[in-house]
């Protein structure tokens, strides 16, 4: 099956792009050796947390990179592992309800615009 090409009008000239920063990679497909042991238990535990094994690639990497004053800080009294494995927020006894998260993220998003605005000023 052939790309359809765009028709160009007899007397106009196709314009090329040769911006070499116009298009930004943000993925990157690459191939990894891992033992059969490392692979299937990191299938399993992604299936356990319910994400998928690129998602969990991603983020074990990107701790593993983490500056390690990122790493040092004491979180003990805020998280707590689920069931699932993965990190959460302490119970405090307060009951959040998705109205709160939606006001929170207005105000914020609020903020944001507040900020956009000022530097467009100055």
């Amino acid at each position: 099956m052939s790309t359809p090409h765009r028709q160009i009008q007899p007397g106009r000239r196709l314009k090329l792009d040769f911006n070499p920063y116009y298009h930004t990679v943000t993925h990157m497909k690459t191939t990894l050796d891992l033992p059969v042991d490392l692979l299937t238990s990191a299938k399993a535990l992604a299936v356990r947390r319910r994400t998928t094994l690129r998602a969990l690639v991603e983020h074990a990497l990107r701790r593993e990179i983490a500056p390690a004053s990122q790493l040092e800080a004491d979180t003990s009294d805020l998280f707590e592992v689920g069931p699932l494995g993965i990190h959460r927020l302490k119970n405090r006894g307060v009951t959040v309800t998705s109205d709160m998260v939606c006001q929170m993220i207005d105000n914020a998003d609020e903020e944001d615009l507040r900020d956009v605005r000022d530097q467009k000023k100055s």
